[in-house]
């Protein structure tokens, strides 16, 4: 049994097997699956809100992988575009030797949205997937769209915090002067 690594642990260009209802700990490349017709299925409830799976499928080069012993001696190279807060768009290019063709050829394959899988999404009704790390930490999607929750605060709300500021600045100084010239008055 192989040791479970933490989410902050992982680097670009680790392996990861994810099982069915385990969250997806970075942004990857679904490089097999167990399922028969090359699919797998993603919830992404925690990414765009809803609710129902969407399919990804993994890179044809790669769809033949289910073991240790296919990873050990194959090769990926990826060239990736550089990390972007756009859910919905990926674009790259992944060369692969397999383990058993020691020549110098590899194979080369696109990779699009549909190949990935985001952090934050969870594995369903797929018994396992096995991906390619490529954006961990602060470049992954999600944690690019994590920015500042804008103010829900309405324009006249703020403008009559503003004004009732400035009718209480104006009260203060009145019964400040008011208070000064009943003291004088009293005084003379």
């Amino acid at each position: 049994m192989k040791e479970l690594i933490l989410r902050k642990k992982l680097e670009v260009g680790d392996m990861v097997l994810l099982r069915e209802n385990d969250q997806v700990p970075a942004d990857l490349i679904v490089l097999s699956t167990s399922n028969a017709d090359n699919i797998c299925f993603v919830e992404t409830k925690n990414l765009d809100g809803e609710t129902n799976l969407k399919v990804r499928k993994p890179l044809k080069v790669t769809s033949r992988i289910s073991s240790e012993e296919d990873l050990e001696h194959a090769h990926f190279y990826v060239d990736s575009e550089p990390p972007h807060a756009n859910l919905y768009s990926y674009n790259g290019v992944l060369r692969y030797r397999p383990a058993e063709n020691h020549s110098s050829e590899l194979k080369q394959e696109a990779i699009t949205i549909n190949e990935m899988l985001l952090r934050g999404c969870s594995l369903r009704n797929t018994k396992w997937i096995i991906g390619l790390v490529v954006f961990t930490g602060a470049d992954t999607k999600i944690m690019m769209n994590g920015g500042d929750t804008p103010s829900k605060r309405s324009k006249i709300e703020k403008e009559t915090n503003f004004n009732v500021a400035m009718n209480f600045a104006l009260l203060m100084i009145l019964c400040l002067i008011v208070a000064l010239l009943r003291e004088s008055f009293y005084r003379w």
